[in-house]
């Protein structure tokens, strides 16, 4: 798979109406989305903004939409950090007709009602993932509203649209191109209660990328230039073992002399998420207690628990937690090559990436944990250092792309940008 031809060239009239053409890339998590959009005016890129977007929605059937008028009409939540809105759309045989809250104004009035996409279902099969996109788009919208003030948003909803690249994990791929192709490549109408309008979401195309590989793209290139980055040169010829350690999934990725294995691509059933079960188990049974999870939910930046009036140490629970996940991926990642029938000795590379992977508060980090299981096996395993990434600020975009948790977002940048390069 080549990174460089993942756009064809876009129209830019449709219909005598000139179309404002907005590319959407898109990092789908669990609890979080990671995505940079672009204006692109006559094949440049003249307008780029980043945004990371909370995944937690209250969804309620549209004949309920009376009772929530109070929280329309309320001037308490900004329409930055908040949105209520009707969407109907269809996914197979699933039909989504429904009233959906997002932001502060959700997680302020329905704490117990938010529910955000689970990692047990393939991503382009999760009805509350295009829920995440439209409510993406509809933010999008309004940037875009800002940048050219002389429309209004209904009217520019008309003029815009969208040309998506998503990234999932690996052995959705394939099939995630189709379904999201024939779900996603539309107009969608839908009503934005804040606004009070009818908008239209046109979604042009949309082309999905494994996450892992796009992280190995953002490591080997550097977007500003779009040329090698010096450092990391040699990793044109290594056999490359990535594995991106998520909140609910963990996705692993080979690649060879910079192409990307589809033999060798698998997701496990482990991520972030399962340190913090393991850590409330732990300390839950060491103390007596029964801590609920939602009290965890800083215990890797703080390695403390408050309950009640009580703070509670608990490092020792992390890393005994840590070291247990490491060692159940790792023993998952020899289970899953020998079968594959993949010469595990062959990399020489490890190239940790995630959100799971950025240094928390505890004194050992889920990636030395793996490296050192990982060694055991394959004792010349050398990690991919990324102090040595070095990036120019983008403005527009509020967060650090060198970071380990946005790489796979810098890649699908770089995928991009060297496809509008290919075009020009």
């Amino acid at each position: 798979m080549n990174l460089r031809f993942i756009f064809k060239k876009q129209e830019i009239e449709r219909n005598g109406v000139e179309m404002t053409q907005v590319k959407l890339m898109v990092d789908l998590g669990n609890s979080e989305t990671r995505a940079v959009a672009q204006i692109v005016e006559e094949g440049i890129v003249k307008h780029t903004r980043g945004y990371l977007l909370d995944n937690h929605f209250v969804v309620e059937n549209l004949a309920t939409k009376e009772m929530y008028s109070p929280y329309i009409q309320s001037e308490e939540f900004s329409k930055l950090d908040s949105n209520i809105f009707e969407v109907s759309l269809q996914v197979g045989e699933k039909k989504f007709d429904k009233l959906v809250m997002w932001g502060d104004l959700a997680t302020a009035n329905l704490p117990k009602k938010l529910r955000t996409p689970v990692s047990h279902l393939a991503k382009a099969n999760n009805l509350l993932n295009y829920v995440v996109l439209i409510n993406l788009m509809d933010k999008v919208l309004d940037w875009v509203n800002m940048v050219y003030p002389t429309s209004s948003k209904q009217t520019l909803s008309k003029e815009v649209q969208f040309d998506l690249a998503v990234l999932t994990p690996p052995a959705q791929v394939s099939s995630a191109r189709t379904i999201f192709e024939s779900n996603l490549v539309r107009t969608f109408k839908y009503k934005n209660l804040y606004d009070g309008v009818e908008l239209d979401l046109k979604v042009n195309s949309v082309k999905v990328l494994p996450e892992g590989y796009s992280s190995f793209y953002s490591v080997f290139l550097n977007y500003a230039d779009l040329n090698l980055r010096p450092h990391y040169a040699d990793l044109a010829s290594r056999n490359v073992l990535i594995i991106d350690f998520g909140e609910g999934t963990t996705d692993l990725i080979g690649v060879s002399s910079q192409r990307f294995l589809e033999s060798l691509n698998h997701t496990i059933k482990i991520g972030g998420s399962t340190i913090l079960s393991k850590v409330r188990a732990s300390v839950n049974k060491r103390l007596g207690l029964d801590i609920p999870i939602a009290s965890f939910k800083d215990v890797l930046k703080t390695c403390e628990v408050q309950y009640g009036s009580t703070i509670y140490k608990v490092r020792e629970d992390v890393e005994q937690a840590i070291y247990s996940v490491a060692s159940d991926i790792a023993q998952e990642v020899f289970t899953y090559l020998r079968g594959a029938e993949v010469e595990v000795s062959s990399f020489d590379r490890l190239l940790l990436v995630g959100g799971g992977v950025v240094p928390n508060g505890s004194t050992v980090t889920i990636s030395d944990a793996l490296l050192s299981e990982l060694q055991v096996e394959l004792p010349t395993l050398d990690l991919v250092d990324l102090q040595y990434l070095e990036e120019p600020e983008i403005e527009g975009i509020p967060f650090d792309l060198t970071s380990p948790r946005y790489l796979n977002i810098l890649g699908l940048m770089i995928g991009v940008a060297l496809a509008q390069k290919t075009q020009g």
